[in-house]
């Protein structure tokens, strides 16, 4: 038998897909499977309402033509954008955004990738971190959810509060964002770290649409590492850390691309950043990202409730 939590949260699920079949935004297969799913994971008898209203939806999106919440496909993006370099990956109703940071914690040198998933609304679904160079070499390459929104694959997706599981033990790494950053409450090292996600696509739009693409035949000059960051503070943290850029501009690659890596050797083709202003389904989600913010309560070592509001002003 479900528990009366699970019944909550499949009615808001339900009705909330229920009412982007008339209002939007668009639904799409794989979030009517993982409400499927769902309920038979939670023991939902399968002649209860929760699935006939769940085929109900399904039977009326058929009636209507296929239109993706983000995009056709798969699209990586990669560029400068203030003085980082940037890595934008659109996957059909999510988005990913990474950057990099290095420095020294007690003369050892590290390096991590940190990377930010937004849903088609806007609402952030993890904060990851990846291990490049760390200050164990035994962690080299390995990933953390720094948080973790709880059940986000069926969580309504424009939530406005949501509980989410968060690391107990935070990576040393962290240091090479902020010195002081374990000086502060959890709950607002946790917030700041989920809104340099908002605060980094903001200002990537504000340079992207602020400075014009060089002619089809010109290509960007090679990436500065090292450049200094200034990642907008959330909360007003003061930060002087510096960041390397996760690869390079081919000068061979033809106009409009880049070859990208992912910070280990590996290869793959990307599109310019500038192309995203090209993409309006890309660009509608990244300034929905741009235009909210979180804050964050701690309830416990494990767990903490993040509330997304729009900003103000």
């Amino acid at each position: 038998m479900p528990t009366k939590e699970a019944k909550r949260q499949a009615k808001g699920v339900i009705e909330g897909l229920e009412n982007r079949v008339h209002l939007g935004p668009p639904i799409v297969d794989t979030e009517i499977e993982a409400a499927r799913e769902f309920l038979r994971l939670h023991d939902f008898s399968p002649a209860s309402d929760y699935f006939s209203r769940l085929v109900g939806v399904q039977s009326r999106l058929r009636t209507r033509p296929r239109q993706p919440a983000v995009g056709p496909a798969k699209r990586n993006y990669g560029g400068e954008a203030s003085g980082r370099f940037m890595q934008v990956q659109m996957v059909y109703d999510h988005v990913i955004v990474s950057t990099c940071y290095d420095g020294e914690f007690h003369t050892q040198r590290g390096r991590i990738k940190l990377s930010h998933r937004f849903n088609q609304e806007g609402r952030i679904e993890f904060v990851e971190l990846k291990f490049l160079n760390s200050l164990h070499a035994c962690l080299d390459g390995q990933f953390r959810k720094l948080l973790l929104i709880r059940d986000y694959q069926t969580l309504r997706k424009d939530w406005h509060t949501a509980e989410a599981f968060v690391l107990p033990a935070l990576p040393r790494e962290l240091v090479f964002l902020h010195a002081d950053i374990f000086r502060y409450p959890r709950a607002e090292l946790f917030a700041w770290l989920v809104n340099i996600g908002h605060g980094l696509v903001e200002e990537m739009l504000e340079h992207l649409k602020a400075v014009a693409e060089p002619a089809a035949a010109g290509r960007s000059d090679p990436w500065k590492a090292n450049q200094a960051l200034g990642v907008k503070d959330y909360p007003r943290w003061g930060t002087n850390q510096r960041g390397r850029e996760v690869s390079r501009l081919d000068p061979a690659a033809p106009p409009g691309h880049a070859l990208g890596g992912d910070g280990n050797g590996k290869k793959f083709e990307q599109l310019r950043l500038q192309v995203l202003l090209e993409d309006p389904g890309a660009l509608a989600l990244l300034e929905t990202i741009a235009a909210h913010e979180c804050a964050v309560e701690e309830q416990d070592p494990k767990t903490v409730l993040v509330r997304c509001v729009r900003r103000s002003g």
